[in-house]
């Protein structure tokens, strides 16, 4: 190969040069892997195995709703942490290197690393051959690049993007565009939404209830910032927390962080994924509107450093009253 051609390329020709010269390739999501990581992992895995390349998937875990999408396409993923070396890995939905959990090092020792991903720029991340856009969902970006007419692609671009657009909360005109050219091609939504529809249980209702009897509250100018802690579903009560009048939430674990925010707020300058970076000795990512942390130390000592940069950069960009 030309290597002057090469780096003059830009880089999803870099990444299709990639595919088109290599055989063999691994796909990673991040740990706790979501409807959106494991649909783009899936997607890419049918797009290179019609150009007859061998994929294989792996990630540390995955959440429920992203095992109901596995059982649905008849598909497998490997929890372990592969003893060989990969020479192709791609990297799919995931901000940071750590977030890999077991397939980590794995990364570090490829030859050829792709990463694909649709959150706030990292840093690390960008020692790779690395593409990102800030669309709605990864699974939009996998589309849009690597399109493919096979159904089960399809299926799970779409369970992707009704995932991460939080049944279309997020959603803007480009994602509507990529759905409808989906659904004509003949894939019904209503078979996928029913996939990804849950009822609420028992004890995500209890969760929710105990992060409301626990939050503090704090007015920021003209915003309402909540903090609380839970012992699981994190996503789930920030999200609440917003439905039910907060403008910012911090919602923490034992040694994590979740965030959500409105969009009047990102209108105002915050940038989540920005205070989630931040904190000090955590691992964290994400978008402007939806972050978190990993590694934290002392999350309540990090939820009231949150709250007091959430002061400041309103302080600083003259925002509120």
């Amino acid at each position: 190969m030309n290597l002057k051609l090469f780096r003059k390329k830009n880089t999803v020709d870099k990444i299709r040069d990639i595919f088109n010269k290599e055989n063999d390739f691994l796909i990673v999501t991040h740990k706790n892997a979501d409807v959106d990581g494991m649909g783009s992992a899936l997607a890419l895995k049918y797009y290179l195995k019609e150009r007859n390349k061998n994929v294989k998937i792996g990630c540390e875990s995955l959440n429920r709703q992203a095992k109901i999408i596995l059982d649905n396409l008849n598909e497998k993923i490997d929890y372990f942490h592969y003893t060989e070396d990969f020479r192709n890995l791609i990297v799919v939905d995931t901000s940071s290197i750590k977030k890999l959990g077991i397939f980590e090092e794995t990364v570090k020792k490829a030859e050829n690393v792709i990463v694909i991903d649709h959150h706030e720029k990292d840093e690390y991340m960008e020692k790779f051959l690395y593409y990102n856009k800030n669309l709605t969902s990864n699974a939009e970006i996998i589309y849009k690049l690597f399109p493919s007419n096979n159904e089960k692609y399809l299926k799970a671009i779409l369970a992707g993007i009704i995932a991460d657009t939080g049944l279309f909360k997020y959603a803007d005109q480009n994602t509507f565009r990529t759905i409808l050219d989906i659904l004509k091609k003949g894939i019904d939504f209503q078979e996928v939404l029913s996939i990804l529809k849950e009822d609420m249980s028992r004890s995500k209702k209890i969760a929710i209830l105990k992060a409301f009897k626990r939050m503090k509250i704090y007015y920021i100018k003209d915003l309402i910032v909540v903090t609380t802690r839970i012992g699981a579903y994190e996503g789930i009560v920030a999200r609440s927390l917003l439905d039910m009048g907060a403008d910012i939430a911090f919602v923490a674990n034992k040694d994590r962080i979740s965030s959500r925010a409105k969009n009047n707020v990102i209108e105002k300058g915050i940038n989540l994924a920005e205070i989630m970076q931040s904190l000090e000795k955590g691992d964290g990512g994400g978008h402007k509107a939806a972050a978190g942390a990993e590694n934290i130390e002392d999350v309540e000592k990090a939820m009231k450093k949150c709250v007091s940069m959430i002061k400041e950069r309103l302080d600083k960009n003259g925002s509120g009253n």
